[in-house]
């Protein structure tokens, strides 16, 4: 089921190498199937820095002996000077931003 596009107020702001890059978001919602799969197109570009980032994730929720196993599945690409930076800076600030929420999102759901 395609859900459709529409524009989200949110930013992705990173700050990599002294370059620091904004990207206003757009998020197309491609399928739903409550409550244990979600796919979505998202993207943006920071004209400032010339960089276009797009990405589709997946989310996968899956009942687990009382708890709930969450797989999260991302093909991110990153284009324009951002992009430039090297492929091990961009996977290490990846790695990082992922862990960020992963607790923030353990936190939550814990309380």
């Amino acid at each position: 089921m395609h859900l459709g596009l529409f524009e989200q107020p949110a930013e992705v702001r990173v700050f990599q190498h002294r370059v620091r890059v904004a990207f206003p978001l757009s998020i197309e919602i491609v399928e739903a199937r409550a409550p244990e799969y979600l796919k979505v197109r998202t993207g943006g570009r920071d004209e400032k820095v010339d960089g276009l980032v797009k990405a589709e994730l997946e989310v996968h929720l899956v009942e687990a002996g009382g708890a709930t196993d969450m797989r999260l599945t991302t093909d991110l690409t990153v284009l324009g000077r951002l992009g430039t930076l090297g492929h091990s800076a961009i996977v290490r600030k990846g790695d990082e931003v992922l862990g960020t929420f992963a607790g923030a999102l353990r936190a939550q759901l814990e309380h």
